[in-house]
């Protein structure tokens, strides 16, 4: 095996590994703590890269994105596996206060890096969030969605807040700007307001 590892600096450091036999040395290669691990290869090459992400999703590293993007933005790519569930900020940027936990996803994006078109669906365990101007917050929540080009459609959810349990469902729009709103249908048990 011969492998070259680099250092990537900025504001958040992460390793390159480089190099030919890295299947094989995979688990000692990743390490603990490592969240993301991203493959990239020519499409020449997807055969091999092909073992390389199963290897490292069953080794636990838990995102697998493939596709390709072109030297003028185009992208077709899927995202696959468990995310900060913080990512959401990127498709609806000015709804959440705070946004916390994993989330499940199997995601494509299309488009434009510029404009990008993302759908897929989600799966949040054990996440917490509260929305800007609502002082409830919400812990322990479940719950699965769809991201469509329009909205996030929010099929169930479950969770706790205010000392009792809520479950719902619920709509969130992808342009609030353009006058359309948060829709959810919550029933509450024993939940106190702050």
């Amino acid at each position: 095996m011969s492998v070259t590892r680099v250092q990537v600096g900025g504001e958040h450091p992460y390793p390159v590994v480089v190099g030919t036999g890295v299947l094989g040395e995979l688990p000692s290669l990743i390490g603990p703590g490592v969240r993301t691990v991203v493959v990239i290869h020519p499409a020449g090459l997807a055969a091999i890269a092909r073992p390389v992400s199963g290897a490292l999703t069953a080794a636990g590293a838990p995102v697998r994105i493939s596709g390709k993007v072109s030297w003028d933005g185009e992208i077709d790519a899927r995202v696959d596996g468990k995310l900060p569930a913080g990512m959401v900020r990127f498709v609806v940027p000015d709804i959440f206060e705070k946004l916390d936990g994993i989330v499940t996803a199997e995601v494509r994006v299309t488009g434009n890096v510029s404009d990008p078109i993302i759908v897929g669906t989600g799966r949040a365990e054990e996440g917490i969030l509260s929305f800007k101007g609502y002082a409830q917050q919400f812990e322990g929540l479940k719950g699965e969605a769809i991201l469509s080009r329009e909205k996030i459609v929010i099929e169930r959810f479950e969770g706790r807040s205010g000392g009792g349990y809520i479950d719902g469902w619920g709509e969130i729009p992808l342009q609030v700007d353009a006058g359309q709103r948060l829709y959810f249908a919550v029933d509450f048990f024993d939940v106190r307001y702050p």
